[in-house]
């Protein structure tokens, strides 16, 4: 290789992180520009503690992100929707997917999801969103600024939203933690109520799941 195309590929390498880094700072400024014209209720998150929220996705999944501070890692949980649970509040036995109509017909929106599973996978959180905040993992710029700015159906606070974005502009790619449930034994394929193949609850929660919940002091506060 010669001294010339390495002048050349070192050019495009600092160009290409030049580029980068001024999205980010776009970013930035894009979040942090709200702050200066508009009140909004102060959020609940320290920025300090693990944060865990469930988003329900457009492809009948739930996802449940939590953004750990002391890591600087983010970590998605994959549940499928075809799931079966026993939905909280005495409900009866769902397919996860429905669970968030369920919630929005009962009035009570997210907070039926989160409850559930929370009953059902044991997992603590309290927080819930639409599809809109899976932004906050994948941290591209127009994904990013819909999950901290647009408006969507969800019980966090506008503060909040913004800190989380913030927070995951930071976090690098190789620190973003993909668990999917489908695969492993925790969950079983089989024939459920309806007559139909889903998903059921059939082993431990695996110990590196578990583990992301340890210390969720946020996540155990009631909202």
């Amino acid at each position: 290789m010669s001294a010339h195309f390495k002048r050349r590929k070192k050019l495009k390498k600092i160009k290409a992180n030049k580029g980068y880094n001024l999205w980010k700072l776009i970013l930035v400024f894009l979040l942090l520009f709200p702050l200066t014209f508009f009140k909004f209720r102060i959020g609940e998150w320290d920025g300090k503690s693990k944060l865990s929220l469930v988003v329900n996705t457009p492809n009948a999944a739930v996802e449940v992100l939590t953004f750990d501070p002391e890591a600087d890692e983010i970590t998605k949980v994959t549940i499928p929707g075809d799931t079966e649970v026993e939905v909280a509040r005495g409900l009866g036995t769902w397919r996860l997917k429905s669970v968030w109509e369920l919630g929005k017909n009962e009035g009570l929106e997210g907070k039926l999801l989160t409850e559930t599973i929370a009953f059902d996978l044991k997992f603590p959180t309290h927080l819930w969103a639409s599809k809109e905040a899976s932004g906050f993992f994948d941290a591209k710029p127009l994904s990013l600024i819909k999950a901290a700015i647009y408006p969507y159906s969800t019980n966090l606070s506008f503060s909040d939203r913004l800190k989380i974005a913030i927070f995951s502009l930071g976090v690098v790619n190789s620190k973003k933690v993909e668990i999917d449930l489908s695969t492993g034994s925790y969950l079983k394929k089989v024939k459920l109520l309806d007559g139909e193949i889903g998903y059921k609850i059939s082993n431990k929660l695996p110990e590196r799941v578990s583990l992301i919940y340890s210390d969720n002091e946020i996540s155990r506060q009631s909202p």
